[in-house]
């Protein structure tokens, strides 16, 4: 099992989330399969599934540069995570709207955008800069970070 070491861990403490989140980035998982994983897990709803269900959206949401995967990776656990608010479909919809866009709006003050090639300064979809990008370790220095920030938004919003 590819997955199988990262299902039972418990984190107690926000930043042992974040801390986690930045390991599966720099590892194994891309930034969305990270974020995703990480809030799971911290609030015990982590489900085998998860990295298999985010692995598309990350390089913006499959190498294009758009969304950055580290954002589709909160919203995605917002949405579980609302529903442990309510179970009504209408109202969870409605509660998931208003967090994603409270985080999108907090991620946009502190990033300046939720665009993945404008915050790594390089455009994924592009093979050569791609690779460019992996060489100069952007994406180790710049969405490691990225990746901290999502997980702690969230956080504060399901303490």
């Amino acid at each position: 099992m590819l997955f199988s070491t990262y299902t039972t861990v418990v984190f107690d403490m926000p930043e042992q989330a974040k801390t986690k989140a930045r390991e599966y980035f720099n590892t194994s998982y891309n930034c969305a399969q990270s974020v995703l994983s990480a809030l799971l897990e911290k609030k015990k709803r982590y489900f085998k599934e998860a990295p298999y269900l985010a692995a598309g959206f990350g390089g913006g949401i499959g190498h294009e540069g758009q969304t950055c995967g580290a954002v589709s990776g909160a919203i995605m656990a917002i949405g579980v995570l609302a529903a442990q608010r309510t179970s009504d479909v209408r109202e969870h919809k409605k509660l998931t709207y208003e967090l994603t866009a409270r985080f999108l709006k907090e991620f946009r003050e502190k990033r300046g955008t939720t665009i993945c090639r404008e915050l790594i300064g390089f455009d994924v979809g592009d093979a050569q800069a791609r690779a460019e990008a992996e060489k100069k370790g952007v994406f180790q220095e710049v969405c490691s970070h990225l990746v901290e920030d999502a997980v702690g938004i969230v956080l504060a919003m399901f303490p």
